[in-house]
């Protein structure tokens, strides 16, 4: 199985910044433009939350005496974006997954993970436990190779060589599927805990890009990767 982590090009963070912590909170309102003919307001007799423009696309919610609740509508440019406060205190994180040969990735998968100390720390015992049979493995590994080198020179009956190189073959090939089915593990156990923190998930469209919305303030970790999910890899 294939795996393989995308950079991030061009990340655009409305309140998270990666996988750091969003900011409790929003920023203090902006002050009324002097050449601000409509002032758009939090709320009835509230504080400027914006200015509306000639020509902006504005659409009435609701209505009460002498007030019009509007939403508006339009464009801002990644550039400019940092730090956006979303609706409800929640925030969306946005960038572009990048392949190794610098081309925007389609149909990667940002993960947006939870608990980002406690996965760290599970992550690091999954590793841990690993690495201590995969050491097992490769002594089993060096002292078959270690036998079929004195194989060559351990008997003066060449059939009886033959044959003792010919199990150690076998018995190298089991312990190699060993190893094989060894990592195929630490991919699944490594998947389940990132499911087991999983916030949210999104898919990079063709241009790479890809965006998660309705994220709660804290702190997060950013996974970005191609290829089924059950190849991510425990690091």
């Amino acid at each position: 199985m294939s795996h393989r982590f995308l950079a991030l090009a061009g990340v655009a963070a409305f309140g998270v910044c990666a996988a750091a912590a969003a900011e409790e909170g929003a920023p203090p309102p902006p002050q009324r433009p002097a050449e601000c003919a409509r002032m758009l307001l939090s709320g009835p007799d509230g504080a400027p939350v914006g200015c509306l423009e000639e020509g902006a696309q504005v659409r009435v919610q609701e209505r009460v005496p002498g007030w019009y609740r509007v939403q508006v509508e339009g464009w801002l440019r990644e550039s400019e974006a940092r730090n956006l406060p979303a609706a409800g205190g929640k925030s969306a994180l946005a960038g572009t997954a990048v392949g190794p040969a610098g081309q925007p990735a389609a149909g990667a998968l940002a993960r947006l993970l939870g608990r980002p100390e406690e996965l760290e720390r599970a992550l690091a015992e999954l590793r841990q436990r690993h690495e201590a049979e995969r050491q097992k493995i490769d002594q089993k590994l060096q002292d078959v190779d270690k036998a079929l080198s004195r194989a060559l020179f351990s008997s003066d009956n060449l059939t009886e060589a033959s044959l003792t190189r010919s199990r150690l073959r076998n018995e190298r090939h089991d312990i190699e599927e060993q190893r094989a089915a060894l990592r195929r593990r630490g991919l699944d156990e490594a998947s389940a805990l990132f499911e087991r923190y999983q916030v949210l998930t999104a898919t990079s469209d063709a241009e790479g890009f890809f965006l998660l919305e309705g994220v709660d303030p804290g702190s997060y970790r950013l996974l970005v990767s191609s290829g089924p999910p059950g190849d991510a890899p425990a690091a």
